[in-house]
């Protein structure tokens, strides 16, 4: 990692020596194209026999410049690039084909009081609608160089005057990851164009770190807009002084843009919270939080009751690893649903530095990705219901942090594994289950 920093910073000298500093913006979105040779390290001795076994499991193996993003829709993707319209894509049998009938939505939104314009790529199926978008600035008088754009479905109930909501993220290391976090949010409506803040981020505190408005204010990423039922919910650090490590957070819920934001929860312990039914669930550092232990907790949605649901000992951070709506304690490889709370321990298995995880639709199936000695990484396919497990090590199983783990229906695995060549470093992968199962000794 010491040299893969190293070698950013002196490509970013050599090109601040021959292009205008304006120009950098604009390059540092394309410098978030990872390098192959960054993640790889030293090579290790991989058999034919084993690399074709590897290439025969893929329904889908394929280099590409930018990487196919994983939607909120099942079997559809997205492709982000600069300075174009976000272009959405079906997957179906080892192909991808480019949506029909994509509606575009032309928009000016106001950040901070710089108005960037967009162009939203949207589709809705079933009644659900999504839409992607993205900024990227050749200007330094802006505050913000680059910025993404989510659209989707206003809760039900919500004031009349807006059908979609829009979330933006300002983070360009995200760019490629399907799992983004936003820090504004916005009501639009579809026949006006009116775009109207929900948030009121007048009193939102300026970060000493970077001189623009903490991105603290307003958190959510989309496992919590997925989970939207009547009125939006969020994370919020508003009350915390910054530090470099994590400094405390709050869930706050407000029904539409004209009511004031209400506090659900003091003190979580990360960004975790879900509207289940007539519940709010959130994960809350213990009243004797001094042990370390935290609590899976819920809220009627009229602020009525809390309750405790469970207890968990250790530290979240140390002895824990989320993702979505799923918590492992590693230690005991103990699976926990925190909507249905409900555990499963995954026998017979081990794996000490897990890197993401991701669990299908069914929740009969998980697959990790994990950092192994000298290198190698593995990925690990467990079937919950036979308590059995596949596994590939390799140098090359999957890349650095755009890995995009994901289900793409039940029986599919989508991610994201180094390409060859450094012209296109991204090579999308895609498996079926049956077939890890069936191959693999």
């Amino acid at each position: 990692m010491e040299n893969q920093k190293n070698s950013h910073i002196k490509w970013a000298i050599t090109i601040s020596m021959l292009i205008a500093a304006s120009f950098l913006i604009y390059m540092s979105f394309i410098y978030n194209l990872p390098h192959m040779y960054d993640y790889l390290g030293p090579a290790v001795n991989i058999n034919a026999q084993q690399k074709d076994l590897y290439t025969s499991l893929a329904s889908y193996d394929r280099e590409s410049q930018y990487p196919f993003i994983q939607s909120d829709i099942d079997n559809v993707f997205y492709v982000i690039e600069p300075n174009k319209d976000v272009e959405l894509f079906d997957y179906n049998y080892g192909n991808f084909s480019k949506v029909k009938n994509v509606k575009k939505m032309e928009l000016t939104v106001d950040c901070h009081g710089q108005k960037i314009p967009v162009t939203m790529s949207y589709i809705t199926r079933n009644g659900k609608t999504i839409g992607y978008g993205n900024f990227v600035s050749l200007s330094s008088k802006n505050m913000y160089s680059y910025a993404f754009f989510k659209l989707c479905n206003a809760p039900k109930n919500y004031d009349g005057s807006a059908d979609f909501l829009l979330f933006v993220d300002f983070n360009s290391e995200n760019v490629f990851s399907f799992k983004k976090q936003y820090s504004m949010i916005f009501e639009v409506n579809s026949k006006t164009k009116k775009v109207s803040k929900v948030l009121n981020p007048n009193d939102q505190a300026i970060s000493i770190k970077t001189g623009k408005p903490r991105d603290d204010f307003f958190i959510v990423d989309d496992d919590i807009i997925n989970s939207y039922d009547n009125q939006i919910l969020f994370v919020s650090s508003r009350n915390y002084k910054q530090s470099s490590e994590f400094y405390g957070a709050d869930v706050f819920s407000k029904k539409d843009r004209n009511t004031p934001s209400s506090l659900i929860a003091s003190k979580v312990v990360d960004e975790f919270v879900r509207q289940d039914k007539d519940e709010i669930i959130y994960l809350q550092k213990s009243k004797n939080h001094q042990s370390g232990s935290f609590c899976l907790m819920s809220k009627t949605k009229n602020n009525s009751k809390n309750t405790v649901l469970r207890t968990f000992d250790g530290d979240f951070k140390e002895n824990y690893i989320r993702c979505g709506d799923f918590l492992i304690d590693k230690a005991t490889m103990t699976l926990y649903d925190l909507v249905e709370n409900t555990e499963s321990v995954l026998m017979g298995i081990s794996i000490n530095d897990i890197k993401c995880f991701a669990v299908s639709p069914d929740k009969t199936k998980i697959i990790f990705a994990e950092n192994l000695n000298n290198q190698v990484q593995r990925i690990v396919f467990y079937d919950l219901n036979i308590k059995r497990f596949k596994s590939i090590e390799r140098y090359d199983a999957f890349l650095g942090d755009f890995i995009n783990l994901s289900f793409v229906n039940n029986d599919i695995v989508s991610y994201v594994k180094p390409s060859k060549s450094p012209n296109t470093p991204f090579c999308n992968f895609i498996i079926s289950w049956d077939k890890v199962f069936s191959t693999i000794p």
